[in-house]
């Protein structure tokens, strides 16, 4: 899947469906700093609190309040990550490259359910609201540096993205998703 995570003790996870769909450091580097900003603002640790002290609302009850709060916190992640991935030399595109991938999987996951409805925000805000803020950001700030997309090792990276690549595919076979397999093995091929 394409996800990363923070846990309130700082342990950051990224799944490999995100290292297969990303084109560059700058995209990682934007994905990693806004879960960094969560650990940062004790976002994770916050809801693991509420939740230990009794307030399991949030497990259960998905309320417009518990909503708008993980929605908040996604718009902030996403504030301090920018400031972060100005300052790193990575380009700001990463970021909007990362939110793109996310509203073309909502589209997509919209495309292929029963009910055409568009996606509605639960714990994160809609990825092409994400997209617009970012893009507007963007525009009204000419002035920003501009970053570069590798400043590691570009070949690095690639290898690892064909590494991620060819995990996801197998973990498709081994969980006999074979329509998955195939729209993926054709995807990476004509990408590649």
């Amino acid at each position: 899947a394409y996800n990363a995570f923070m846990t309130p003790s700082g342990i950051m996870f990224i799944n490999l469906g995100l290292l297969a769909e990303i084109e560059d450091e700058a995209t990682l580097a934007s994905i990693m700093a806004h879960e960094l900003a969560h650990y940062w603002k004790r976002h994770a640790l916050q809801r693991f609190v509420k939740e230990e002290h009794g307030d399991f609302r949030a497990l259960f009850f998905k309320g417009k309040e518990e909503n708008q709060f993980s929605i908040s916190n996604e718009y902030e992640s996403d504030s301090i990550a920018m400031g972060w991935l100005l300052n790193s030399g990575y380009s700001i595109q990463g970021m909007a490259k990362a939110t793109r991938i996310m509203a073309l999987l909502d589209q997509k996951r919209v495309a292929l359910s029963d009910s055409k409805f568009e996606f509605k925000e639960s714990t994160h805000p809609r990825a092409d609201k994400r997209v617009l803020k970012l893009e507007a950001f963007i525009k009204t700030n000419p002035d920003l540096k501009e970053g570069v997309d590798f400043l590691v090792d570009e070949n690095a990276f690639l290898n690892l993205k064909s590494r991620a690549k060819t995990q996801v595919l197998k973990n498709h076979l081994a969980n006999n998703e074979l329509n998955h397999c195939i729209e993926k093995s054709f995807k990476y091929h004509i990408l590649d």
